[in-house]
């Protein structure tokens, strides 16, 4: 959760979902949906980061459970991009 805590640049979504205890299509699709968000930013160019990860999971009665964490892949930043 550090890394989390500590980064500098966040994508953050959510949904209904009817079946938030079962990690299913529901949570593909968004994270497919977020994704095309992170692929058309990068069509500009890559933003200079130093870590990038995907984490996914419900919020079943109050409390949030992560179920998935996955690294991003390794997108080279363009030389004309600023550092954010």
């Amino acid at each position: 959760m550090n890394a989390l805590r500590d980064s500098n640049f966040v994508f953050y979504t959510t949904m209904p979902s009817s079946h938030p205890k079962d990690h299913d299509q529901e949570n593909l699709d968004l994270v497919e949906t977020l994704n095309y968000l992170v692929y058309g930013i990068f069509l500009c160019g890559v933003p200079e980061y130093q870590q990038g990860f995907s984490l996914n999971g419900a919020n079943v009665n109050g409390e949030i459970n992560a179920r998935q964490f996955s690294d991003l892949k390794d997108y080279q930043p363009r030389a004309e991009m600023p550092i954010v």
